[in-house]
């Protein structure tokens, strides 16, 4: 049975400075660190985060990786969120006293053995229950407005709708699809 599901967010931005990855053809789009807000905020604000089921990582598009430990919360507001972000890349931790909130991951992450990773993706296939039953689950997201979805190291790329959807919106789908795997209501 699943005793964790581990978000893996990747390519976010957050002091718009990141190189970008753009086709020559087209200008470069302006980082959007709203982006992984929004699905931050979808994840956090979730029962499936509430019942302590989930562990956070963010990957920056500058290869930072980011742990934001279970009860963390984070601001509602773009402005301020941001401002957090750069603030654990400066100090590269956040403390809430003697609770460690978030911090720079330096060392390669070890994924539960077994894990199932799954990339999250519009050309990813749909997937059943039995991919989530047995195992704990990897959810890869990417934190940007469009482009070629590029993950490593994934065993399926999964998708929740037929149609095109923010980040956010596909992130909380596939709680939801967890949540009523696990009964968390």
């Amino acid at each position: 049975m699943i005793k964790k599901i581990i978000f893996f967010i990747q390519e976010a931005p957050f002091t718009g400075t990141e190189k970008h990855k753009v086709a020559q053809s087209r200008p470069a789009a302006p980082p959007r660190p709203d982006i992984t807000h929004h699905i931050l905020l979808t994840i956090i604000d979730s029962p499936l985060y509430k019942s302590n089921r989930c562990k956070i990582y963010v990957k920056t598009v500058n290869n930072i990786l980011i742990e934001i430990n279970e009860g963390t919360r984070i601001p509602r507001t773009t402005t301020r969120f941001v401002g957090l972000m750069k603030d654990v890349l400066r100090k590269l931790k956040i403390k809430d006293e003697d609770k460690t909130l978030m911090r720079v991951v330096k060392s390669k992450i070890d994924f539960p053995p077994g894990a199932v990773k799954i990339g999250m993706s519009r050309k990813g296939e749909r997937i059943s229950k039995e991919h989530f039953i047995a195992n704990d689950v990897v959810l890869y997201v990417n934190a940007k407005q469009r482009g070629e979805d590029v993950f490593d190291d994934v065993d399926v790329l999964m998708k929740v709708s037929d149609y095109e959807l923010s980040g956010a919106a596909a992130v909380g789908k596939a709680i939801f699809f967890i949540e009523d795997i696990l009964n968390v209501f």
